[in-house]
């Protein structure tokens, strides 16, 4: 079973592309297969990348990615290159390999008309015999066209437990497949009748995303969340302003920083509720506070809103238990506690700069 590479030197960051280079390796090993993940180190093309080069690969600065058109190039020069979809098929169908895996495919880019701006891959799948597992085209591209290339091609479109195509991390789009195989074993069939029948192309075999682990599921779930905290938050601050809290907290805000810092104590309310809670909710809740400061100070809801976004949205992006930050600990393996101090430190200016701008 061939794999490529790219997917670890451009593909993902590390640490995570390696992990992911070598779960590929395991499942497809435990499957009773032999997995070769097909790169070049120093100009010489290795199928079956070990450990070191896969790290190599994962971890250098000027690995390149190679398709047909600079594939020589990479090797006359000896380089280090991690190896395209199109190219990884070209290589294993001339030594035997039958099977290969991958993520998405590449096909018509949008605006295609205008440029001709179409993958290699479709190429590559038109005029080598190799069986192709994947997860769909990339849902960046152009996918009727795609779909339309792929059957212009007679490169057979059949998928597993499917009657769509996937369109990568979209476990299904409008397009059918030609033949929806309910088993492995009927797959295995379908193969075996294709070489008989010498058949030029690939076979593309699409296995979708789980639908847990799907795009629209991952928004979905986070749309639901937000309609969720949204409304609780809306709440939350309508209580705030009918009850009065708005406008004791307003007096008190007023009184210790004193009306010329009317907008440096928003910046500070802002920092504290931005660290505690979520942006989308902290926004909600001070909502009703930028207007009741407003209308009792005479300043521009502009020059009041500001600062308190500007701390929201800093401590949001640079403050664990924030998602972007505490998930970038993780993929780093960064002590949480250190993050959250140098965070601070680069939180503090940030909004400051943003503040003054209206200050």
């Amino acid at each position: 079973m061939a794999l490529e590479s790219t997917l670890i030197s451009h593909g993902l960051p590390y640490p995570e592309n390696i992990k992911v280079a070598k779960e590929s390796i395991k499942a497809v090993e435990e499957s009773g297969s032999v997995a070769a993940t097909i790169g070049i180190i120093n100009g010489e093309i290795i199928i079956g990348l070990n450990e070191n080069e896969i790290e190599l690969l994962a971890t250098s600065k000027n690995v390149e990615k190679v398709s047909l058109h600079n594939i020589a190039i990479s090797l006359f020069h000896k380089h280090n290159a991690a190896t395209t979809v199109a190219t990884t098929i070209n290589i294993a169908s001339k030594i035997g390999i039958k099977f290969f895996a991958t993520g998405g495919i590449g096909g018509v880019h949008l605006g295609s008309e205008d440029n001709s701006d179409i993958s290699a891959d479709l190429t590559e799948l038109s005029r080598n015999r190799m069986f192709v597992i994947s997860s769909g085209a990339k849902s960046i591209l152009d996918l009727e066209k795609t779909y339309e290339k792929l059957e212009t091609n007679g490169i057979p479109r059949v998928s597993y437990n499917s009657d769509y195509m996937p369109g990568f991390w979209y476990d299904e789009t409008i397009y059918t497949v030609d033949q929806n195989f309910k088993n492995i074993d009927d797959i295995a069939d379908y193969l075996k009748l294709v070489e008989e029948n010498n058949h030029n192309s690939s076979v593309l075999i699409f296995n979708k995303v789980p639908k847990k682990n799907s795009i629209e599921k991952g928004i979905g779930n986070t749309l639901g969340f937000l309609v969720l905290i949204l409304g609780l938050g809306a709440m939350l601050g309508k209580l705030v302003a009918e009850s009065g809290a708005a406008q004791q907290i307003t007096n008190g805000l007023i009184k210790f920083f004193g009306v010329k810092n009317t907008k440096v104590a928003v910046m500070f309310t802002g920092f504290i509720v931005g660290i505690t809670m979520f942006y989308s909710v902290g926004f909600v809740i001070l909502v009703p506070l930028v207007f009741t400061i407003a209308a009792s100070t005479g300043l521009s809801l502009i020059g009041i809103g500001l600062p308190m976004l500007a701390a929201l949205s800093v401590t949001h992006g640079f403050l664990p238990p924030h998602p972007a930050p505490s998930a970038l600990s993780v993929m780093f393996k960064a002590d949480i506690g250190t993050t959250l101090i140098y965070g601070v430190v680069l939180a503090i200016p940030s909004i400051l700069i943003l503040s003054l701008i209206h200050i």
